[in-house]
């Protein structure tokens, strides 16, 4: 995906982000929730099928993806007034393994912070 068309992408996702509230999910890939989900289902499969071209980085440390194996947890967002659309991005074995929760949640703000400026407290 070029980097014209990533930054069309966020900006689509912070004005359907804007008409409403935004759930987030901060969650394994085995998690048993996500089978009651097909869009966060869809979400993670899809970012590992293009993980080839995309070469996401993960949120915590900036490594970026080789496989999707390395992949252990993912951050989800969806606003309720898009319910079908999905931000997402993923969090490294080694930072998932080895980091506090609090030190992962404000990485996880951070990620966030391009399409909800104010966290997760935006309106």
């Amino acid at each position: 995906m070029s980097r014209a068309a990533r930054r069309a992408e966020i900006s689509r996702f912070k004005r359907e982000a804007t008409r409403g509230t935004v759930s987030s999910f901060l969650v394994e890939p085995t998690d048993e929730r996500l089978l009651g989900e097909p869009v966060l289902q869809n979400a993670i499969r899809g970012w590992i099928a293009a993980l080839p071209e995309r070469k996401p980085r993960c949120f915590v440390c900036r490594k970026v993806f080789v496989t999707d194996s390395a992949a252990s947890a993912f951050l989800l967002a969806v606003p309720s007034s898009a319910p079908m659309s999905c931000t997402i991005s993923a969090a490294c074995a080694r930072c998932w393994g080895d980091l506090s929760d609090e030190e992962i949640e404000r990485a996880a703000a951070r990620a966030l912070r391009p399409v909800l400026p104010n966290g997760l407290d935006d309106p």
